[in-house]
């Protein structure tokens, strides 16, 4: 039994698979409280499902990539449920801000780490790539790696994108990531 906030298909709207089909299984619960967080009502809300519930809501819609998304995914354990997907034929993604227990079996692992809050080991082992939500220009200094380094403006700011081209055309490897969802209008 998990606590779920909402399973909904539409298609990713960040990082290295926006614009990919994809269904959404946002877990409640969080253990931080950004500032900037779009998805508040997943820190509390959310009801108890079993995992057919879950696979019912999943299997609504032919989409072979399933994406764990919160609040934070994984504050809750997600293991029986990713090995369920992979059982059904899935490719699963989680989208995490690092700060817990990542277990394998993940097929993508976003890793967005947030301001005062330190990746854990498995997240810097497992992590597919790593997202930096940028609020202005201290937020470079965060960034640790050279290669698989998406930049995100914070709400789409352009004033901030503007920002993360220009530090963008002075790294190799570093990529801008718009919330392409926010952008069309869609959830």
């Amino acid at each position: 039994m998990w606590k779920v906030n909402e399973v909904f298909h539409s298609i990713q709207g960040e990082g290295s698979r926006a614009g990919q089909a994809m269904t959404f299984i946002r877990l409640a619960g969080c253990n931080l409280r950004c500032e900037f967080c779009d998805t508040k009502r997943a820190y509390e809300d959310g009801q108890d499902m079993a995992l057919e519930v879950i696979l019912a809501k999943v299997q609504e819609v032919d989409i072979p990539w399933v994406c764990l998304t919160g609040g934070e995914p994984l504050m809750q354990d997600v293991k029986p449920l990713v090995d369920c997907l992979h059982e059904f034929g899935y490719m699963v993604a989680v989208e995490t801000n690092g700060t817990q227990f990542v277990p394998e079996g993940f097929d993508h692992v976003t890793v967005s780490p947030k301001r005062g809050h330190e990746p854990s080991i498995t997240a810097r082992m497992r992590a597919s790539e790593w997202k930096y939500i940028i609020q202005d220009e201290t937020d470079f200094d965060r960034i640790e790696y050279e290669a698989k380094v998406w930049v995100q403006p914070v709400d789409n700011d352009p004033a901030i994108a503007r920002i993360c081209v220009d530090k963008i055309l002075e790294r190799t490897g570093w990529r801008l990531s718009m919330q392409l969802h926010k952008i069309i209008g869609i959830r």
